[in-house]
């Protein structure tokens, strides 16, 4: 099998689109990557957005974005939609489709190959960066025709379970929610006449975290708002570490039960909340608010409330700030109404609550083994023995 470089195969395509002045309906920014994933599901709305300048560069169903910025965080996937990105996502596309299918081009980018290759060529030195003639001189073994047909139709079938197993871990989801619906309701449509309150009312502690910068052998992780997820869960694959003088701790710092709140981010992600649920020391950025309830309501039942669509529609139209920069202070998340449904009903809930965790926790780790085999099969395809 040939030994190739990605600039012979592979085409950076530079299509310019003016935003404000286009048909197209979407756009994909840094945070629609799924760190690791072969494809690209999410996107934003154009005119919804407050996006700049820089994204101006069109992309085509079955191109392959390629993020330029942080390669430890191994963003490239293939989108199935058209749209728009900014000029730091490379799309890119195989110069000959009779040499280098398309559909195999993510799965090379997807490889631990070359990603220790980005690794070891990125400049910078706070946002590492790669720009697109360091990528072209990556070398690989490139499968035979045939070889790549007989690989790609394996690894979209490996791909189709993930997305099945991805499917019922939103549909978990989504169980949870509606059962929160049913068994609690929501402040404007307060079925069971339960008492309705404000989160203030349900809080005992309302702090921001530290604004000091992180450090390389900190010794504590440092949650920021990407270890945030949209879908409320706390993500802790790309960390950094910082160091916080013992006075500062108890402001800072989370403790189990503690719920995260997102305060500051793009207009579509800020208020992302999450629970708490580790018992090693962490710190928190400062932007993001940390929630501590007073006993009248579960801290899972507030992260789940926070999570529920009507809470992010209501989050959404709360934000406010400046282009690509929307905020919730303190004093706003705390005037947000709730309902405060007796403890014996919260407690029944969480029960079921966990009962769907530990669902969703073999789900993961179902993704987790089809991920390694994926790993296996293309390090066998396109790496050099040595």
């Amino acid at each position: 099998m040939p030994r190739v470089l990605l600039k012979n195969v592979v085409a950076r395509i530079k299509d310019k689109v003016d935003k404000d002045n286009t048909d197209l309906e979407y756009y994909i920014g840094g945070e629609h990557f799924d760190n690791g994933e072969i494809q690209i599901t999410r996107k934003g709305v154009i005119k919804e957005s407050t996006i700049g300048p820089a994204f101006h560069m069109r992309f085509q169903p079955g191109d392959v974005l390629l993020m330029s910025r942080n390669p430890h965080l191994r963003k490239a996937g293939v989108v199935d939609f058209e749209g728009i990105c900014s000029d730091v996502s490379y799309v890119c596309r195989t110069k000959d489709e009779n040499v280098l299918m398309q559909s195999f081009v993510p799965f090379i980018f997807q490889t631990d190959h070359f990603w220790k290759f980005a690794e070891e060529n990125k400049k910078g030195s706070t946002n590492f960066f790669l720009n697109w003639s360091d990528f072209e001189k990556y070398e690989f073994d490139l499968p035979e025709f045939d070889k790549q047909s007989k690989l790609c139709e394996m690894m979209w079938a490996f791909e189709d379970t993930k997305s099945a197993y991805k499917q019922l871990l939103l549909k978990t989801d989504e169980i949870v929610k509606s059962q929160f619906i049913e068994v609690f309701g929501l402040p404007e449509k307060n079925r069971h006449n339960f008492e309705v309150g404000k989160i203030g009312d349900v809080v005992k502690d309302v702090h921001y975290g530290t604004a000091k910068k992180a450090s390389e052998n900190g010794k504590y992780i440092y949650i920021r708002m990407n270890n945030i997820t949209y879908d409320g869960e706390l993500d802790l694959t790309d960390i950094k570490r910082i160091d916080v003088p013992e006075k500062e701790l108890a402001g800072c710092s989370v403790q189990e039960g503690d719920v995260l709140f997102n305060r500051t981010n793009s207009k579509e992600l800020v208020g992302k909340t999450c629970y708490f649920s580790g018992n090693e020391p962490m710190i928190i950025a400062g932007y993001i608010i940390r929630l501590r309830t007073n006993g009248r309501v579960l801290p899972e039942y507030l992260s789940v409330f926070m999570n529920l669509e009507r809470s992010k529609k209501l989050l959404y139209s709360m934000a406010k700030g400046a282009v690509g920069q929307a905020n919730i202070n303190a004093k706003e998340v705390q005037a947000i109404q709730l309902i405060i449904p007796p403890k014996d009903i919260q407690k029944n809930f969480l029960i079921f609550f966990r009962q769907s965790n530990k669902s969703k926790s073999e789900l993961k780790q179902a993704i987790a083994d089809i991920d390694n085999l994926m790993r296996t099969f293309m390090a066998q395809s396109i790496e050099k023995e040595e």
